[in-house]
């Protein structure tokens, strides 16, 4: 069997240090955690010629707060925020757009699961560039089809399922 053609994705990412020294090989994430979403989907969901364009930030509790009350209404920090941008009338290429993770928030929550960092922080970034495609949570069928989707892609990189680890 052919392998599908999977758009390129271009992945630039940003850390705030101090929020996340315990996570190495932050390119190295991105990429297994984009590339394991890009490689479930089907072709026809990217429908562009060119390449796609996301930007991952590694961001502390304080920037996800700030971001969570300006964009949500919600004076808290939360673990991963999406901001999706408008796909282009000329589908050459495609910026996404943004996900910020919080870093002191996903480390707890890494933590409390008794799961790695690194694999909590992977499946926080399928969740976010899923959001960026369009996908939501709002209904229990959306929610149902997001997660079958993570689910399918941390299986990809061998990771468990994320929705039954302990203290979600």
């Amino acid at each position: 069997m052919t392998p599908k053609p999977t758009p390129p994705v271009e992945i630039a990412q940003r850390a705030i240090a101090g929020a996340w020294t315990d996570l190495e090989d932050f390119d190295g994430i991105c990429h297994q955690a984009i590339g394991a979403v890009v490689g479930i989907l089907p072709a026809d969901q990217f429908s562009v010629s060119g390449q796609l364009e996301v930007c991952v930030y590694f961001a502390d509790n304080s920037v996800s707060q700030d971001l969570n009350l300006s964009h949500r209404g919600k004076n808290s920090p939360t673990n991963v925020l999406s901001f999706p941008q408008p796909k282009p009338v000329v589908p050459a290429a495609w910026s996404l757009g943004d996900i910020v993770l919080a870093g002191e928030t996903v480390a707890l929550e890494a933590k409390k699961a008794k799961t790695s960092l690194s694999a909590h922080t992977i499946h926080l970034i399928m969740h976010g560039f899923l959001h960026l495609l369009g996908y939501d949570h709002q209904s229990e069928d959306d929610a149902a089809q997001m997660e079958a989707l993570e689910i399918a892609a941390m299986a990809e990189l061998g990771l468990a399922n994320p929705y039954e680890l302990d203290d979600r």
